[in-house]
């Protein structure tokens, strides 16, 4: 076999060129070109390096000046007694509530006359010498006023005109009898058999200026009378006298209702008053 002129002998590997040879493009760059590329690409690299740093640092910033600033206020614990009172809640009405008092009452009661501290009945104001005088009893006598009629019995006298009138008892009680122990015993032993609906008072002392009586009552009352002729409605008041020597007067007032006899009533026993 012929071998070209200028070939390498057979056998004989080729030449590889090297990384500064012509074979490569950065073999044909000059060493100084190479140098300044690299410090190019150093600056560009630091350059990236310090803008991202500085937008980390911004960011940071912006996130830290954005945040808001929270003041915590102290929370006060309040431990629940056990022994405190639950709080009263009181409700208040819209209105007022207001209660309106018939004018009438429903039930109706019993009229009772109050008894005053001074005596209602005056010694003084005896009717006796200007009318007739009938005898009772002991020594005692009443007096009769102008145009009433008097019926007498033994220890009693009975004196009255259409409208009502009175009735005067003799009794003998205990020494140390009271005028309203006097009224009481009168009140069951005649009213209570003789009147239906019975309602009295109870009996009050009653304060007399005549030496000779140690004791004085009075009352009221109102009831059905009940007789042979029929029932009669009266109002009525009691006066109850008992003298030192055991002697005892009840005078038993009486009306119907609507008149009013009292005043003549109070002169009668008077007058008897003044003979105890």
């Amino acid at each position: 076999m012929t071998t070209p002129t200028g070939a390498p002998p057979p056998g004989t590997p080729a030449s590889t060129p090297d990384a500064a040879g012509k074979g490569s493009p950065l073999g044909r760059l000059s060493p100084v070109v190479l140098i300044l590329i690299t410090v190019v690409g150093v600056l560009v690299l630091s350059a990236l390096v310090f803008l991202l740093g500085r937008m980390t640092a911004g960011t940071s910033q912006a996130v830290v000046l954005e945040s808001p600033v929270v003041t915590e206020e102290p929370i006060e614990v309040v431990t629940p007694v056990d022994d405190a009172p639950a709080p009263t809640v009181e409700t208040i009405p819209d209105e007022p509530v207001v209660e309106e008092f018939p004018d009438e009452p429903i039930v109706e009661d019993p009229v009772v006359e109050e008894i005053p501290d001074e005596p209602v009945i005056d010694p003084a104001a005896d009717p006796a010498a200007s009318g007739q005088v009938v005898e009772i009893g002991a020594g005692i006598t009443a007096a009769v006023p102008p145009g009433w009629e008097a019926t007498a019995e033994e220890g009693s006298v009975a004196i009255g005109n259409a409208d009502g009138g009175a009735l005067l008892r003799l009794y003998e009680v205990p020494v140390g009898t009271t005028g309203p122990q006097l009224l009481s015993y009168y009140l069951q032993e005649v009213l209570s058999t003789e009147m239906t609906d019975l309602e009295m008072t109870t009996p009050e002392p009653l304060a007399v200026d005549v030496a000779s009586i140690t004791s004085a009552g009075v009352a009221v009352y109102r009831g059905t009378y009940v007789s042979q002729q029929g029932s009669t409605p009266l109002e009525g008041i009691l006066y109850g006298f008992v003298r030192g020597d055991g002697t005892a007067l009840v005078v038993d007032g009486y009306w119907a209702p609507g008149t009013d006899l009292v005043e003549e009533i109070d002169a009668i026993t008077i007058s008897a008053i003044n003979t105890m």
